[in-house]
């Protein structure tokens, strides 16, 4: 009976840890084709052919375009977090890292219990910004 409990606890918690949540295996094409990748949980992240500048422009025109309020921002020279808060309270942290001098990786967390389709916006809007879609002939 122990051994069982104990079991089902471990598969619970490693399975718990693959980041492969049902709304992503399920969240469709429009997230694949954008490039965001939905880890559950709150979070995205998505890797741009963009430099670490031009994404931090990004993220700052899409927030004031969403009428998000900057709540807190730190980094340095290869890292930036910042987080933002909506009408609702709900709290949106952007992460900014710089890969290499042309790619840069942007995570969205909105929290364990927030919304994964607001991470998944945010990021598609950003993206858009430093990559905006070709048109097609």
């Amino acid at each position: 009976m122990v051994r069982t409990v104990c079991a089902a606890v471990v598969i619970a918690l490693v399975g718990g840890c693959t980041g492969l949540e049902p709304a992503a295996l399920s969240a469709g094409a429009s997230v694949a084709q954008s490039g965001v990748t939905l880890l559950g949980r709150g979070k995205a992240q998505t890797i741009r052919l963009a430099t670490f500048e031009a994404c931090k422009d990004a993220t700052a025109d899409v927030a004031a375009e969403l009428g998000l309020k900057l709540n807190s921002r730190r980094g340095d020279d290869d890292f930036e977090r910042r987080s933002y808060v909506d009408d609702q309270n709900q709290v949106i942290t952007i992460e900014i890292k710089r890969r290499t001098a042309e790619m840069s990786q942007l995570k969205s967390d909105v929290g364990l219990f927030g919304p994964n389709v607001l991470a998944v916006f945010v990021l598609e809007r950003i993206a858009t910004r430093v990559d905006p879609p070709k048109p097609t002939p």
